[in-house]
């Protein structure tokens, strides 16, 4: 299995791994053979990348969550959001009359199911590369910042309880977002200064929302107020810097931007990891805590399973296997020799062993 950009994708070509809208419905399920109007239709949802079969070689995602698990995450992601919409939009409702205290439960639950998800697969980096069209693109956002933040939390030593204040107010950190226009959120900045007054102010938004929940703590209701400050106080909406910033918010911040980066949103282009790993590395003490971003980097494959990938040797190789304490070293199997000619047989290579042998590109 190996991900291919969706203008490259040809008719004949079998999916890898079933593609599910944001209400859990399945798109494009595994082994469905493409026709002209399947990759017609994933052009017009703005859908980047999926995965393909490969004839001569298999290889399976090791994900951090279950795709069961994901989809109803996404749903209750999407649920929440278009109820706070219709809350602020339609009824015209301030934000300290919106009343979220029967949706917690199912938020709590949520949590609970990502938490032993990524107790349970703690010894695998993240290596998906997330398939969601533009229209879905928050929902997916804010289950793939739960994730990469709490694989984060378990990286500096969080414990269960830990875990979970900061689980929640990772995946309830954009809440403030619904209150704001698509074409608005299509011109947000990433790591350019922020000029919009609706954009600087849905942190608290999302602040005032949170907060007014029963039972649900400050230090999560902070995560969604704070994660677009810097350490260098440049940020927004108050300028926070250093230890002002709750390392909750500094978490935040930094899978906020990894997963806008590798995913692709309506206002930045898609890049791949190994790229959005040196951008963010770039932005070390300015917008980000140095701490907080090694613990990030632990948790991250450079190099995603299905990646076609240029070797040292002048070899062409797939990604069949990602390892932890290994990102920049996955095991490969190679497709052609130095000539460019296929094998008859397929070799696979553990990069981890090897040090003569390198990834010097990776081929879309």
């Amino acid at each position: 299995m190996k991900c291919l950009p969706v203008t490259k994708l040809e008719e004949g070509m079998v999916v890898g791994k079933t593609i599910y809208t944001s209400d859990g419905r399945p798109l494009l399920r595994r082994g469905t053979v493409l026709e002209r109007r399947h990759i017609e239709r994933l052009k017009n949802l703005g859908i980047p990348v999926i995965y393909v079969e490969e004839n001569l070689v298999r290889a399976e995602v090791e994900e951090a969550i279950m795709d069961g698990v994901r989809v109803s995450a996404v749903q209750e992601a999407r649920r929440i959001i278009l109820k706070v919409r219709k809350e602020l939009k339609f009824y015209n409702k301030k934000v300290s009359e919106v009343d979220l205290s029967d949706d917690m439960e199912r938020v709590k639950g949520v949590i609970d199911s990502l938490i032993k998800e990524v107790l349970k697969t703690k010894s695998a980096l993240f290596s998906f590369i997330d398939i969601r069209g533009v229209d879905d693109f928050l929902y997916s956002h804010m289950v793939n910042v739960t994730v990469l933040g709490m694989m984060t939390g378990l990286s500096l030593g969080y414990k269960p309880d830990k875990l979970f204040l900061l689980g929640v107010g990772l995946f309830l950190h954009d809440i403030g977002k619904a209150i704001i226009d698509d074409v608005v959120l299509a011109n947000q900045k990433l790591f350019d200064r922020e000029t919009n007054p609706m954009i600087i102010k849905h942190p608290l938004i999302g602040y005032e929302l949170i907060k007014g929940i029963p039972g649900v703590s400050l230090l999560s209701a902070h995560v969604a107020y704070q994660h677009h400050e810097r350490v260098d106080g440049e940020g927004y909406p108050r300028g926070l810097s250093g230890s002002e910033i709750h390392e909750f918010a500094k978490i935040a911040s930094v899978v906020n931007a990894y997963d806008i980066l590798v995913s692709g949103s309506p206002f930045h282009p898609r890049v791949k990891p190994s790229e959005a790993v040196d951008m963010i590395k770039g932005k070390v003490r300015s917008f980000f805590d140095k701490d907080v971003v090694e613990a990030l980097l632990k948790n991250i494959a450079l190099y995603p399973v299905g990646s076609v990938v240029k070797l040292s040797t002048g070899e062409l190789a797939m990604v069949s296997q990602t390892k932890k304490g290994f990102p920049d070293r996955p095991i490969v199997r190679i497709l052609k020799d130095q000539e460019d000619r296929d094998l008859d047989v397929s070799v696979e290579i553990d990069l981890s062993f090897r040090d003569d042998i390198s990834i010097v590109g990776v081929i879309e």
